[in-house]
């Protein structure tokens, strides 16, 4: 029987070195988000939460799902203003860069989501050894 009892606070980088961005305005542009991996239990939760009713029809909400991810797993990052000054990496402003830079957060969301799976079929590898 597996049980997931890690919790959430491994981190790991998000850069655009990431293959994810690949072909994309955002290779050549130097930046790094860092980011805090969820247990799968986490991930169940942002799903669960992600669930939309309307009769008897049900249905996954993937913005409000992405939004989830990205508000949880984003703790900072080094995106500046046009004038050189930090942005901060708070809560209204990952907000306003889902809105308005939505094909950069979809990368990284797209980014977290590969890495976390990448490194659950690792640590899955190692236990299988032992």
């Amino acid at each position: 029987m597996q049980i997931d009892i890690r919790s959430d606070g491994a981190t790991f980088d998000v850069t655009n070195e990431h293959k994810i961005f690949e072909g994309t305005e955002y290779e050549e542009q130097e930046f790094c988000v860092k980011c805090n991996r969820l247990t799968r239990s986490s991930l169940s939760k942002l799903n669960a939460l992600s669930v939309r009713f309307k009769g008897s029809n049900e249905w996954t909400d993937n913005h409000a799902y992405d939004a989830g991810v990205f508000m949880r797993c984003v703790q900072d990052w080094d995106f500046m203003n046009p004038d050189g000054s930090d942005i901060p990496c708070d809560k209204k402003n990952k907000e306003r860069l889902l809105e308005v830079a939505y094909d950069l957060s979809g990368k990284i969301i797209q980014a977290i989501l590969l890495d976390m799976a990448k490194l659950d079929i690792e640590e899955a590898e190692v236990e299988s050894k032992q």
